[in-house]
């Protein structure tokens, strides 16, 4: 009799497990076609870019046009939350683009940076590692603002832009190997 009576338990368990399984299958399945259906809805998008903004780059404070008279090709647009320690932090993983972009003029990287305060940024987050990297300062949110896009969704504030700033790419490629070769892919594909 014992034996039958575990052996309902693990015929209860083994159905619930299966039916949490068939739950995260389709709960996953509707994420997956919400994030479809966002990227697909922003790609060919224009994205709305100041003209002007203060700019800190190593340790300096500028004030000037964010994109020269004459317009790169291709533009990487990216929006980091300053008070995220590991926003920040995640600068580093910039590294290859912002090298590439720094011997190439026909793409621009751009960081828009939203703070605050500056003091307190420079103070709490400016390190050595990261100010080698040009921040676009954005005191009142105005990159998401202005573009209506989510402040919770880190994936969905990264762009490749065309010299339109018409949305080409959708996503952060520092966070997927596979967005970061369609990134490279496209990059090489437009300006060949």
């Amino acid at each position: 009799m014992r034996f039958s009576s575990i052996q309902a338990i693990n015929k209860k368990r083994s159905l619930l497990q299966l039916l949490f399984l068939i739950l995260i299958f389709f709960s996953c399945n509707n994420v997956t076609k919400k994030a479809e259906n966002k990227v697909t809805q922003l790609t060919g998008d224009t994205i709305h870019l100041p003209q002007k903004a203060e700019i800190i780059y190593k340790d300096s404070l500028y004030s000037k046009k964010l994109l020269a008279p004459s317009k790169p090709k291709l533009i990487i647009s990216t929006f980091l939350w300053g008070e995220c320690h590991s926003c920040i932090a995640d600068l580093n993983k910039w590294e290859e683009f912002y090298e590439y972009t720094l011997n190439n003029e026909e793409i621009n990287l751009l960081f828009f940076l939203y703070i605050s305060d500056l003091e307190i940024f420079k103070k709490n987050s400016y390190t050595k590692k990261i100010h080698k990297y040009p921040l676009i300062l954005d005191y009142e949110n105005k990159y998401l603002l202005n573009n209506n896009l989510s402040t919770d969704k880190k994936m969905y504030q990264t762009f490749l832009l065309d010299s339109n700033n018409k949305v080409i790419l959708v996503g952060n490629p520092i966070y997927s190997e596979k967005l970061m070769e369609l990134y490279k892919e496209e990059i090489n594909k437009r300006l060949d």
